[in-house]
């Protein structure tokens, strides 16, 4: 439990029925309350916070933070402050400021959940370790977890995203992590930056709260000769290339990814429980640290092997005669090309790419297309069903049937044979429900 002042760290209070608060948890889903709960009541597009603040002390909030003086009630915990996002943030730092622990902040195009999650399995291991739930890489999903960091633990792993320039400086000032990763950097995003090289500022801009004498490690694929980098910061690379501080030597791809990394000119060898070889590169700033901090080959080889992707991330799913890969949840334009990539490493007869339209690629689709449509046609290994008016151009390769949507590709009836198929899409187009479908046989899942 945590205990603060109300008015020391909320400063824009209205008014309260509470000066001093104990908690053990942060939420803004009232679904979520339970003992010893703050509930942020916040107004949405779909739902107004407010209407649940009854159901969250009923359920054992401590507190309610509220805007809308209407609900105020002398007789019930309650702060009113000005600003619910402000109040959050404003009690994510005086948690940080009585952290004790490292922190590492993990920002990219693709791959930070996934980082993330190998850091967190690597790392605790040996040590204590909060890991940030779920995706809350913006504004408010920092907010949230800071506000429920783990004071005792020796490393906090947070993520980061951008939607617009200057959010992943922000975000990273506010943060001040000790060691900064950027796992890679895509197209998503290009129509709000103009060019690759505008989000690569952007995501390099971590560099500018990470801690004096702080590591920054970068994908070394990422191009950073045009940037300067604040004084003070040990900037390492990893991947692939030989004169990176830790890179990965050599890579097959079978049912797992088996690879020798080298670091410090010490090879090593790992293993992921998966055929998708991104995975290991994802890896890499975990060994480094884990080695850094005097971890055992035996204990990073322990964390490695507990990798399993979560749903929608490239999650595994073995039926009776499929092999499912569902990769629902991104679909920009690196990473449909890095799936269709491991799909065709895939020792497999038959391999089935499920794609839908790329996202977040406003202003550029003429050209991104035309790049995947060239891919998708060397890659005479794999047969693509192609789901969107985006791909209309495609039909003319061999190796496409094309469907306007998911209700058409489903009703074409083709989905019913066995192989590896691969679903890819991002979340806005629900192709989870097409991995339902090919579950379920012959159930009609849409």
């Amino acid at each position: 439990m945590k205990r603060f002042s109300v008015f020391e760290v909320f400063k824009d209070v209205v008014k309260s029925t509470v000066e001093h608060i104990e908690y053990s948890l942060i939420t803004i889903d009232s679904r979520d309350v339970k003992e010893g709960s703050i509930f942020f009541a916040f107004k949405g597009e779909k739902t107004d916070g407010h209407l649940y603040i009854e159901q969250a002390i009923s359920k054992g909030a401590v507190c309610c933070v509220i805007t809308d003086e209407n609900y105020y009630d002398a007789n019930k915990p309650l702060v009113l402050v000005k600003d619910t996002l402000y109040a959050m943030r404003e009690l994510g730092r005086w948690n940080l400021g009585k952290f004790n622990g490292k922190k590492i902040v993990i920002t990219g195009s693709v791959g930070k959940t996934s980082t993330k999650a190998i850091l967190s399995l690597v790392l605790s291991q040996k040590l204590k370790i909060y890991e940030a739930f779920k995706n809350f890489n913006n504004e408010l999903g920092v907010a949230i977890v800071t506000s429920n960091i783990d004071l005792g633990a020796q490393y906090a792993i947070f993520e980061i995203g951008t939607n617009n320039p200057g959010e992943i400086k922000s975000l990273s000032e506010f943060l001040q992590p000790d060691v900064g990763i950027i796992t890679g950097v895509g197209h998503s995003h290009i129509g709000r930056f103009g060019s690759l090289k505008e989000i690569t500022k952007e995501k390099l801009a971590i560099s500018e709260g990470v801690k004096k004498d702080g590591v920054l490690w970068i994908n070394d694929g990422v191009d950073t000769s045009y940037y300067n980098f604040p004084e003070g910061i040990n900037v390492k690379k990893f991947g692939f290339s030989k004169d990176s501080d830790i890179y990965i030597e050599e890579l097959n791809v079978e049912k797992e990814v088996n690879f020798i990394v080298n670091f410090n000119n010490f090879r090593y060898c790992f293993r992921i429980n998966h055929p998708f070889s991104h995975f290991a590169v994802n890896a890499l700033p975990a060994i480094a640290l884990a080695f850094e901090n005097q971890f055992h080959y035996e204990e990073i080889y322990r964390g490695l092997d507990k990798f399993v992707p979560v749903e929608g991330r490239g999650e595994i799913i073995r039926t009776q005669n499929k092999i499912i890969i569902n990769d629902t949840y991104n679909a920009g334009f690196e990473a449909v090309l890095s799936a269709v990539e491991n799909l065709s490493k895939i020792d497999a007869p038959k391999k089935i790419a499920i794609l839908g339209e790329m996202a977040e690629i406003d202003g550029f689709e003429e050209k991104l297309y035309s790049r995947l449509k060239n891919e998708v046609e060397k890659r005479n290994d794999i047969y693509f069903y192609l789901v969107g008016e985006s791909f209309k151009d495609f039909q003319s390769l061999e190796n496409v049937s094309y469907f306007k949507d998911k209700s058409e590709l489903i009703n074409a009836d083709i989905l019913k044979g066995d192989g590896v198929y691969l679903v890819k899409a991002s979340r806005s187009k629900r192709f989870e429900e097409l991995v339902e479908y090919l579950k379920k046989g012959e159930e009609n899942a849409v």
